[in-house]
């Protein structure tokens, strides 16, 4: 079994690339969670799904801080979509 470190996690997720845009200080409270998560969903961590649960957690940890504040899944979404178009 993968040790499953937030770390090492987030670096084979889908959120590589938009990982380090983040500020610091959300990047360490995603860790943080993400090791929470980690602990309470212990029993899903050992089954040889490790790509899959980078997903998982990553995902729900980016989604439920981001901006420091929980939002919905719709609201993240539109959010990081709009701030994407206007970058582009």
């Amino acid at each position: 079994m993968k040790p499953y470190i937030p770390e090492k996690l987030v670096a084979v997720s889908r959120y590589q690339r938009y990982f380090p845009t983040l500020s610091i200080q959300m990047q360490k409270d995603v860790y943080t969670r993400m090791a929470e998560l980690i602990k309470e969903e212990g029993a899903y961590c050992d089954k040889g799904n490790y790509k899959h649960m980078a997903q998982i957690l990553t995902s729900r940890t980016i989604r439920s801080g981001y901006c420091g504040q929980r939002t919905s899944a719709s609201e993240f979404l539109f959010r990081f979509v709009f701030n994407r178009q206007i970058m582009a």
